[in-house]
């Protein structure tokens, strides 16, 4: 008359996004050096879940006060402290390569210019990108809402 629904044999996940023997300290091992897509990836669960995982754990990522402004001083010696592509005073780091270490991965830009990346509106791949794809779309991003660019005399950047 009754019947089991949802029983589930050791080994095996429930419907619910669960961790299983081993998952928590394989998160809690790997989060600083893992995204959650690679994680979630070698765990196979939802990206979701191990986000929430983390966020139970206080293992927060990109949470304000959290990141070391280290790489962002180091990039602003190298690059400037103004954005790369429209010589804004307010910066942020970006990372062309995620988790990179590398200067060379880095790019200083302003939020707009930022936020065209990684929204994927522009998609950089490489230092060069930044002068062949993003750079022309900010261009044309600022005639149509009508910001004024002007070209420096020296240089090749832009400022307003």
């Amino acid at each position: 008359m009754f019947e089991f629904f949802g029983t589930a044999s050791a080994g095996l996940r429930p419907r619910t996004n669960q961790l299983l023997r081993g998952e928590r300290t394989f998160i809690r091992q790997n989060w600083k050096n893992m995204t959650d897509k690679e994680i979630s990836k070698s765990l196979n669960l939802s990206s979701e879940a191990v986000k929430y995982y983390r966020m139970q754990f206080d293992l927060w990522k990109n949470r304000k006060g959290t990141s070391k402004q280290k790489h962002k001083s180091d990039g602003m010696k190298v690059y400037g402290k103004n954005c790369e592509v429209c010589n804004l005073p307010v910066t942020e780091l970006h990372h062309i390569i995620p988790k990179s270490t590398q200067i060379s991965d880095w790019a200083i830009l302003c939020p707009t210019c930022h936020a065209v990346i990684t929204r994927k509106l522009v998609c950089i791949e490489n230092r060069e990108d930044i002068e062949t794809k993003l750079k022309p779309f900010m261009i044309e991003f600022y005639k149509n809402i009508g910001f004024k660019i002007k070209k420096e005399r020296d240089s090749d950047t832009f400022s307003t």
